[in-house]
């Protein structure tokens, strides 16, 4: 990997304008699968360049690759641990989100609650509009719509606790901004970004006043990079768990960042969803299974940053992701190439940063959840279930909620609240 051949996947990851780029441009993006090729692919061949009759449920659920999403689980080694911000505070509501009442009453209740679908086997609520869980891939077709408890929302009010405490894995707070791990990271770097300055719940408020949007997006973006900048790429995260992280520069890198938002989110509060490649093991086998990155539903950066570039309102009432491609389409900001160019720079920059190693894992588990040793006479007799690897690689891989509590008991993520809780209804954006 070289300057060379990265630094034009700069503009494509994060959005990001150059000196040169004209104020009323949005960033240049590739338009077509063949600006993205770098060599061979095993992605399902992408879509035509012109495709007005594709409608996101037709795709939502499509794989992305044609290779086999058997993983590698059971890790034995100790991975680089990249501890959360060490910054201790107490709620400022000692008590239950459901009792927690903002002064005006029910008028702003609204903001406290998110559409949703949980799902039936691992509990996790879900975007109402998924197919499949995006934590375990049951899938979700034939379950009701429900509501849940807004958790980014009780972070920002530094309420105690919901259905369990709402400590924060902390990366980054000010007045204005909140960044944190994300309980279901798909990377051992994956944040989110959440304005704590206004309520706006989900991408689609952001296209009625592009302008103001667009500044909001900026705002998340920088505190993105500040926090990858500073607490990975300058630490010990960098060697130990990129390929050939001693070789490349942290420009380099940055080249590969996927960050882009839900719509519809699962927690009704604008926010960033930002990650640095490589996956987890299950979680590249659930994005080559077409499980992450759902057409119509996951928007990359560049693409919202290049939709508002066009100061372009949508004067629509919760527009569907149908409408807002169409929207869009019409001023050149093409949905399904630049989906499609956020697919293939996830698989180049997975196969190009992938660290993992077999003798690192005990097991490989099929697609079809059939688990096998990897190497004779290792590990306990009795084999473990899928289900059961996957509880315990997500507390071994993940960087949310350490350090973990003391030694000897459970493993139990840690946390803190935010130190810049509000009192009062956020305004509305």
């Amino acid at each position: 990997v070289s300057t060379q051949s990265t630094g034009a996947f700069v503009d494509v990851a994060m959005g990001i304008c150059t000196s040169e780029s004209k104020d009323n441009d949005p960033p240049e993006t590739p338009t077509t699968a063949e600006e993205h090729d770098a060599g061979e692919s095993n992605l399902i061949t992408p879509p035509p360049e012109e495709s007005p009759s594709r409608k996101c449920a037709d795709m939502a659920g499509k794989r992305f690759s044609s290779e086999s999403a058997a993983f590698l689980s059971g890790p034995i080694k100790e991975f680089c641990v990249v501890p959360r911000l060490n910054a201790p505070f107490e709620p400022t509501f000692d008590g239950n989100m459901a009792d927690f009442v903002l002064p005006d009453g029910e008028e702003s209740r609204h903001q406290l609650k998110n559409k949703v679908k949980v799902c039936p086997s691992c509990a996790k609520p879900n975007a109402y509009t998924m197919i499949n869980c995006n934590a375990c891939s049951e899938p979700l077709a034939e379950v009701e719509i429900s509501f849940s408890n807004n958790i980014f929302l009780g972070f920002i009010h530094g309420i105690q606790r919901g259905p369990f405490p709402f400590t924060i894995s902390l990366r980054y707070q000010s007045p204005e901004m909140l960044v944190f791990d994300d309980l279901l990271s798909m990377c051992t770097c994956h944040i989110n970004i959440v304005p704590a300055d206004v309520y706006c719940s989900d991408v689609r408020e952001i296209f009625k006043q592009p302008t103001k949007g667009l500044a909001l997006v900026l705002r998340m973006k920088e505190a993105a990079l500040k926090v990858i900048r500073e607490q990975f790429l300058e630490t010990d995260w960098k060697n130990e768990m990129v390929k050939n992280g001693d070789k490349l520069t942290d420009a380099e890198l940055e080249a590969f960042i996927l960050a882009g938002f839900n719509f519809p989110p699962s927690q009704f509060q604008l926010h960033l969803q930002c990650m640095l490649p490589p996956f987890t093991p299950t979680h590249y086998s659930m994005f080559q299974r077409g499980n992450h990155f759902t057409y119509g539903r996951f928007f990359p950066l560049p693409y919202i940053e290049a939709a508002l570039a066009k100061n372009l309102p949508m004067d629509i009432d919760e527009p569907t992701a149908d409408q807002v491609m169409e929207h869009f389409d019409k001023v050149g900001v093409k949905y399904d190439a630049m989906h499609y160019a956020h697919v293939k720079l996830a698989e180049q920059a997975h196969t190009l940063l992938n660290n993992w190693n077999e003798d690192d894992f005990l097991y490989r588990v099929e697609e079809n959840g059939h688990v096998q040793r990897l190497r004779d006479g290792e590990g306990p007799a009795k084999l473990p279930t899928a289900d059961e690897l996957g509880i315990a690689d997500k507390l071994a891989l993940q960087n949310y909620g350490k350090p973990y509590n003391e030694p000897g008991k459970p493993y139990k993520p840690t946390g803190t609240y935010y130190q810049f809780a509000k009192t009062t209804p956020l305004p509305q954006f």
